[in-house]
Order: structure tokens, then sequence, then C-alpha cells
């Protein structure tokens, strides 16, 4: 009986060993399950945390500092940027204004090679200050004055929508409100055959004298806050390419914008440009462009505007205004903070110094394959 018993017992007892082990693994599997589902949906939470994260990194807007810093954020290219009727208003005006000066009927006041960068011989010779020297063939529109002509109703247009585009005009110390710190804007008009050489590279700057406190007079250099090119019906010839420094070894990014019909090009005033040399044969034609400079105070060198160009459109005054600006749907802008743009195209090399012969000689086309009217080339080394 006692034998009997104890068998029972064993018996008993590895029964419920067996069931033991058996719930213990049963259990320890579905606590598995359960955890890998845990670390699963814990997974998907971080990963969806982490992407939220990047999205919110990503179109967070940059800081006024940072934006200011970015080459990318000085130069902005306008499509569209006039209605047909003002674009021909201005075309007649810029027609009239070459063929009174070919005529001789306007005072020849100079080209735009003027307005670049000179060295003079002796700061203390007197004939360094010469009024010659200062003369720059350009007009001036104040923008406090009505305006005098197609021109100047431009320049009053142009006015309004850059000064809402802070990174241009940016000395006032409201950042809340568009800046109003400019004078006015100086306007000319740059006629090239296709025969001709192109614009060198240079910086719009004037010359102009400048009385120290001990007595003597220095030449001070002055930029513009901003700098714009409209090609108004101009379609060919030369790109207009932009730098973002003065001497090739430091270059780091540039801008190659081709001229295109009713296209507005606008960047920062102390900026490195010029015009590249067109080698496509394009037959016989004039590349007419219109160019103005914003003026934290207005520059000497700027003429008064011959009366025999002050015809003003009342078409245009009447319809202009800063209402109708904030309605203009035609415009497009192409901003190269935008990525995957089809507006431009972005080249990125390593051959910045095999560049150089071709950037000296005004000439991208030698290594610049891309199509696109609008590319931005950045040099890794």
């Amino acid at each position: 009986m006692y034998k009997q018993s104890t068998f029972w017992t064993l018996l008993d007892f590895q029964l419920i060993l067996l069931l033991f082990i058996v719930l213990c693994a049963r259990y320890a599997r579905d606590a598995n399950n359960e955890a890998r589902a845990s670390a699963g949906r814990d997974a998907d939470v971080f990963f969806d945390i982490l992407i939220a994260k990047m999205r919110e990194t990503t179109t967070t807007p940059l800081s006024r500092e940072e934006e200011k810093s970015l080459f990318e954020s000085l130069v902005l290219v306008t499509e569209n940027f006039l209605h047909d009727d003002e674009k021909e208003r201005l075309a007649e005006f810029v027609d009239r204004h070459v063929q009174l000066a070919d005529a001789g009927c306007l005072r020849d006041d100079g080209e735009e090679e003027d307005k670049e960068e000179e060295e003079t011989k002796d700061d203390d010779d007197d004939d360094d200050f010469a009024d010659d020297a200062f003369v720059s063939g350009t007009y001036f529109w104040s923008k406090d004055a009505p305006p005098r002509c197609a021109a100047e109703e431009y320049c009053e247009t142009l006015a309004r929508y850059v000064t809402e585009r802070t990174c241009f005009l940016d000395e006032d110390e409201d950042e809340s409100t568009p800046s109003t710190s400019f004078a006015g804007c100086e306007y000319w008009i740059q006629d090239v055959a296709h025969d001709e050489a192109p614009k060198t590279y240079h910086t719009d700057c004037v010359l102009e004298r400048d009385a120290r406190t001990d007595g003597e007079t220095t030449l001070a250099k002055r930029y513009p806050l901003c700098s714009t090119v409209y090609y108004g019906k101009t379609s060919k010839g030369g790109a207009t390419v932009v730098f973002d420094k003065e001497e090739y070894e430091d270059m780091r990014k540039c801008v190659v914008c081709r001229p295109k019909e009713n296209r507005l090009l606008t960047f920062r005033g102390d900026m490195w440009h010029g015009v590249c040399r067109d080698d496509r044969d394009e037959g016989e034609y004039q590349r007419v462009t219109f160019l103005v400079n914003f003026w934290k105070e207005r520059p000497k060198c700027a003429k008064e505007l011959p009366k025999e160009l002050c015809r003003r459109s009342e078409r245009w005054s009447e319809r202009r205004s800063k209402e109708c600006d904030e309605k203009e749907t035609h415009r497009k802008e192409i901003s190269l903070l935008t990525p995957d743009d089809a507006a431009w195209h972005k080249m990125k090399s390593e051959e910045r110094e095999k560049h150089f012969k071709a950037w000296e000689a005004q000439n991208p086309n030698a290594f610049l394959k891309s199509s696109a009217s609008v590319v931005l080339i950045e040099y890794s080394s």
C-alpha cells in the first residue's frame, strides 16, 4: 500500500510538473508575442515621431538671419512680371530713348561701364575727383515723386514688388513690415548688339567724394541695396551670371540666368555679376535690358530725366495700385530655395579650377550642357 501510494504520488507530481512546464512555455510564448507586438508598436510610434520631426524640421521656415546668409535666397527670378500692355509701354520708352540717343538728342553721359568699380591713380590728386569720373548715364526716380514716364511707372511697380521681399531691402528696424528705407530707383538701359562684347564682370557701385574730419577728401564706394535686370521683349543673347564671391578661387556658387521675354532677375546690390558670351548662331539681334538699382541715398551720378522722355502713361497709372499688385496672379517666382522645381536646374561640380578659363572668357557654355534657362552651379571644392 505504501509503495502504491508512493507511485501515484510520483506520477501525480510528474504530471503536475509537466503541466507546469507546458503552461510556462505557453505563457512565455504568449509573453514573447506580446513583447514583439509591443516592441513593434513602440517602433512604429518612434518612427512616426521621427518622421514628424523630420518633416517639421524641413518645413520650418528659415529665420531671417539664416535666410539672408544663403546665396540662394539673395537671387530671385520672376516670370511674366508685367502685363502685356505695361510691357509694351515700357518697350516704347526704351525704343524712344535709343532713337533719341542715336540721333544725338540726348546728352551722352556714358555707358553702363562707368558703374563698375574703378581704381584711382592717387586719392590725393584733385583730378581724380573730376565730375566726369562720376557720370553714369543713369536717371533717378524718387519714391515720393509721381512717375514722369513709363520707365518710372515701371520703377514704382517694381518698388512695390521688391519691398515685400525683405531679403533685398533689409535696412528697416521693424522686420515685421516691408522695407521703405530706400530713397528711390536709379534706372538705365543697356543695348548691346550680337557682335559686341558682353558686359564684363563687375559690381554696381558709385565712387563719390567723401570729406573726412581732417579736411581731406577721399573716394567713398557705395553699393545699391538691390539690383534688378528686366529683359522686356528680349529673349536672345548671353545669360546674366551672378556670383557669390568676387574671386574665382573663393567662388562656391553662381546663378546663370538666360534672357527670356518679360523675365525679371533680382539680386542683392553688392554681388559680382556680368553677361556671358552667346556662342549660338541666332542671327543679328540687339540684347536690350532695362536695369534698376535701389539706393538708400540718391547717387550723385544719376542725372535728371530729359524732358523729351517725360511721357506718362495714364492707362498704366490708373490701373496700377498696391491693391492691384496684391491680386497679381500672372507672375511666377522661381526660387532657388525650392527643391525639385522644374523651372531651374542645379549643377554640382568638383571641377571649379578646370572651369576658370571658361569663366574668364565669360563662356560657361563650354562646360554648361543644361538647356534650362536658370541654372544654379555649386562647387564642392
